[in-house]
C-alpha cells in the first residue's frame, strides 16, 4: 500500500501532473510551495502543504520527514544568469537530498529535471541571439 510521498515543483506542469496520478494511486501527497497553491489546481485531491523553498532547510526537512518517497520535480528552467541557475537546481536539490538522508533516509527518491536545467545557454531569455529563428 502506497505511503507518504513529498513532492517538489507541484505547481509547475510535470509536478501538478504528479500530484494527480500520486493521489489517484492512493499515495498521501505532501507538497513544498513558496505559498498557497490556487485552489483550482488540484480540487479532488487533498494535500499536506508545507510552506517554504528549496533554500529553506527546515521547511525540506518538514517537506520529507516520515515520508517513504520523494519526487523532486522543481527547478529553473530559465534565469537571468547561470549563478541563479546553480543556486535553485543544483543548491536545491543538494538540499533537499541532505534532508532527505536525515529525515527519511529509507524514502525512495525520484529526480525529474530537464537539460535546461543544467545549461543556462537553453534559457529562452538567451536563444533568440544565438539561434535566430527563436519566433519572438
Amino acid at each position: 500500500m502506497p505511503g507518504i510521498v513529498a513532492l517538489t515543483g507541484a505547481t509547475g506542469f510535470v509536478g501538478a501532473a504528479a500530484v494527480h496520478h500520486l493521489a489517484r494511486a492512493g499515495w498521501r501527497v505532501r507538497i513544498l510551495t513558496r505559498r498557497m497553491p490556487q485552489a483550482a489546481l488540484m480540487p479532488n485531491h487533498p494535500l499536506e502543504i508545507v510552506l517554504g523553498d528549496l533554500d529553506d532547510r527546515a521547511s525540506l526537512m518538514r517537506l520529507v520527514e516520515g515520508c517513504d518517497a520523494i519526487v523532486h520535480s522543481a527547478g529553473l528552467v530559465r534565469a537571468l544568469t547561470p549563478l541563479e541557475f546553480f543556486q535553485v537546481n543544483e543548491g536545491g536539490t543538494s538540499r533537499l537530498l541532505e534532508a532527505a538522508a536525515t529525515a527519511a533516509p529509507d524514502a525512495r527518491f525520484v529526480h525529474i529535471s530537464s537539460l535546461a536545467a543544467r545549461e543556462p545557454e537553453l534559457s529562452w531569455r538567451r536563444l533568440p541571439a544565438r539561434s535566430g529563428w527563436f519566433p519572438r
